[in-house]
């Protein structure tokens, strides 16, 4: 199926008006009271060129993966899996280090990390908080692509078991989770999971050691060889392994956004026939389980995680078995005044373009959702009003055809508008909101687009907004490293307005190499919303590319990697043997357009083959030395 990917940084809503609180967590599965870590390869990477320089988890506690040394950073792989990223360690050096804190120090767990081996080898360490003498808990994979999990224990003991071979594959990336508890005999022990299905359990029932070392992802503390070969897109780390409800939700959430088959396959809205809505995943349910994890149930699931709309288990809750999964289609949303037929005749009749795929599983009885539109978690700005009977829940069974008009909005609180009590009757199919009056009771959009393009030597910088209300102004923001911005230009929006308006500016002095830019969108109260980021590549001398001189080169002279191109870039040069063993490695500023690196210095090559590399701003550029 085809895929697409879209970043976004998350805000957090609370509930109004209901006994439990949203879940922020993947998948709308707890919050950064439980998960403690939530790294995805898709959001908060930080980059020179493209080596990754920090990954900041989404979980809410802030704590950020970084590499220990210029020379220890991997590779962020744009599109490396249904569209998504993944980061790639080669094997020999790279590794990255959450520092160590009370709240990654367990003595229960459940984990999941959705990886793929480029080079199976012994003691591929995907994750480890430890070092070989007194791991707390870790997992490794070998040649045969087992799934290795030892442990040390208070009492001084340490098992280390090992799954089947095949679970860690070089062909495809797959979920392995990981849990241990101490508990009844029905649930203790560790259990390791691949794509939903056990592939490793036992009865341990004593008490993992805690220790005061970093938790390394790719590596493992003071231990010679464990470096991995192979990618990491996502980990998810809880304190207490989960019930069945919520690990069910959480397979899910990642087997609709990675493409991958799993067991407990309870949500058909990421197949092509239905439009594949498989981003943003979430949703609720309950299951009686017992044996491996025990009973339970996931209540709610928060807007900040799903594109805008929180869903929770109404008065008439869900029983055994019975769960809402939902997603959306990757995209911005905006106002659409065209794809509204069957709506009742308005004003100015309108719905957001996003739209949900509800897949009702095991439903039975008279099971209901609360649900909820999150205006600023949608992509949207300013506050919704009154009359309610003008607020519309939608419903369609397939992805094109009239709409259905389920009930109108029962509250509005601030910028949430809430439908309370939704029968599970209308079925599988299509959920979004509409308006009657889009003027009195709004949809408010901030964008339809925002573009950036290299224009010669300048970037012309346009945008489309569908409506506006209470829009002061716009300001163009750009930025070298994506991270830290400043101001372009500043131009007046048209305060209220319910009419398509194209913008357009210039930039006559873009950065050499890569630029961000982005749309900075400022309310008369002054609250504020910024568009995606959008990069520019800007080269006033030509395109980068790199030569070597002399080619081939004798083993008692110099030899010289030349940058043609690349001023005002961090460039990471790697030079590697025939083997792929690093010989040497350098991040260098260019200052000017043609730098020269000396790569045979200190006598370092013997005679032989050999592969540099030189990256930069997500580019690739490789030679072939020989030395005689």
């Amino acid at each position: 199926m085809k895929k697409k990917l879209l970043l976004f940084t998350f805000i957090f809503f609370s509930v109004q008006f209901s006994p439990v609180v949203s879940q922020t967590g993947p998948g709308g599965v707890q919050s950064s009271a439980t998960n403690m870590l939530w790294l995805d390869a898709n959001t908060s990477v930080a980059l020179a060129g493209a080596a990754v320089t920090s990954w900041t988890d989404r979980s809410g506690n802030t704590r950020v993966a970084s590499p220990n040394a210029v020379a220890n950073r991997p590779t962020l792989v744009l599109s490396s899996v249904n569209t998504n990223a993944s980061i790639n360690f080669d094997g020999t050096d790279d590794e990255l280090r959450v520092p160590d804190v009370a709240g990654l120090d367990l003595t229960a767990w459940h984990w999941f990390i959705l990886v793929r081996a480029d080079v199976q080898k012994n003691y591929n360490a995907w994750m480890v908080k430890g070092d070989d003498n007194q791991e707390n808990y870790e997992m490794l994979s070998f040649n045969d692509g087992n799934t290795h999990t030892p442990s040390r224990y208070t009492d001084g003991s340490r098992s280390a078991p090992s799954s089947a071979g095949g679970q860690v594959t070089t062909t495809e990336f797959n979920v392995i989770e990981y849990s241990y508890t101490a508990g009844a005999a029905a649930v203790l022990g560790r259990n390791v999971f691949k794509n939903g299905t056990n592939i490793f359990a036992d009865a341990i029932n004593l008490t993992p050691t805690v220790n005061a070392m970093d938790l390394y992802i790719g590596n493992e503390k003071a231990t010679t060889g464990r470096f991995i070969n192979g990618d990491i897109a996502e980990i998810i780390l809880y304190n207490a392994p989960l019930n069945a409800a919520r690990r069910n939700i959480v397979n899910n959430y990642l087997s609709a956004k990675y493409n991958v088959a799993t067991a407990t396959d309870l949500y058909l809205g990421d197949l092509a026939a239905n439009g594949n809505y498989d981003f943003e995943v979430g949703g609720v349910g309950q299951s009686a389980v017992s044996g491996k994890y025990v009973a339970g149930d996931n209540q709610s699931v928060s807007s900040a995680v799903t594109g805008g709309l929180d869903v929770t288990e109404g008065a008439n809750a869900f029983g055994n078995g019975e769960y809402l999964i939902f997603g959306h289609k990757a995209g911005a949303n905006f106002i659409d005044y065209v794809d509204i037929g069957g709506m009742s005749a308005g004003p100015l009749v309108a719905r957001w373009n996003r739209d949900w795929y509800f897949d009702w599983t095991n439903i039975s009885g008279s099971e209901s959702a609360d649900l909820t539109f999150d205006i600023s978690d949608g992509g949207m700005t300013a506050v919704p009003s009154a009359p309610l009977s003008n607020y519309k829940l939608l419903y369609r069974a397939g992805t094109t055809g009239a709409w259905t008009e389920v009930m109108n909005a029962t509250s509005i609180t601030g910028d949430r508008i809430f439908f309370d009590e939704v029968p599970h009757t209308r079925g599988d199919g299509y959920y979004t909101i509409g308006t009657l009056d889009n003027t009195i009771s709004p949809l408010p959009i901030e964008l339809l687009s925002f573009t950036a393009h290299l224009n010669s030597d300048k970037v012309d910088v346009a945008w489309t907004t569908a409506s506006e209300k209470n829009n002061d102004h716009f300001t163009i923001e750009k930025s070298r490293n994506g991270v830290t911005f400043e101001d372009v230009y500043t131009v007046s929006g048209a305060g209220n307005s319910s009419t398509i308006i194209n913008y357009f500016e210039i930039d006559q002095s873009p950065y050499t190499g890569i630029s961000y830019y982005r749309l900075k969108q400022t309310d008369f109260d002054g609250s504020l919303t910024y568009s995606h980021i959008v990069p520019v590549e800007y080269n006033p001398h030509g395109d980068p590319s790199i030569s070597l001189f002399p080619n081939p080169a004798d083993v008692n002279s110099p030899a010289y990697l030349e940058l043609s191109q690349f001023e005002g870039q961090e460039v990471l040069v790697v030079l590697r043997d025939i083997q792929g063993r690093e010989i040497y490695s350098k991040v260098i500023v260019t200052l000017s357009n043609n730098e020269l690196v000396a790569l045979n210095h200190d006598g370092i090559l013997s005679k032989g083959t050999y592969l540099i590399t030189a990256s930069s701003a997500n580019k690739l550029y490789s030679k072939r030395l020989i030395v005689k």
